[in-house]
């Protein structure tokens, strides 16, 4: 893989990471609030988020290889399909699980978004 594709792959993990750090920070601030976690307002935020994870899927942003190659350890097609679900079907979307996916997944997702960013920073590194 080229210098430019690590590069290009890097930032859209560091977006993807940026979001789903977010989604920790939102479910941190619902315990403070007077707010419930089945709050609309906090289930629409989670699930923008989660679609904006899946968004980085897109072949023009994050590489196929690079997705191939993690395969084991980040379940890529789950979070496109819950990306196209969020996105175009969002009327028939639960809440729960939306808050069960934030809540269980995410944590999953960061640790593997986490390896991987360090190993393209390896990479770039070696370049």
């Amino acid at each position: 893989m080229k210098m430019e594709q690590f590069q290009k792959d890097y930032l859209h993990i560091r977006v993807m990471i940026d979001f789903a750090e977010e989604i920790g920070r939102t479910l941190e601030k619902v315990k403070k609030l007077p707010l419930d976690f089945s709050d609309e307002m906090v289930i629409s935020s989670l699930a923008m988020h989660i679609g904006q994870i899946g968004e980085q899927l897109d072949r023009q942003k994050l590489s196929v290889e690079l997705q191939e190659e993690y395969a084991d350890i980040i379940p890529w097609s789950h979070i496109k399909r819950f990306r196209d679900k969020a996105y175009h079907h969002y009327s028939r979307m639960d809440g729960s699980d939306i808050l069960k996916i934030a809540t269980q997944e995410i944590p999953n997702l960061l640790d593997g978004l986490y390896k991987i960013k360090r190993d393209l920073e390896q990479h770039l590194r070696e370049f």
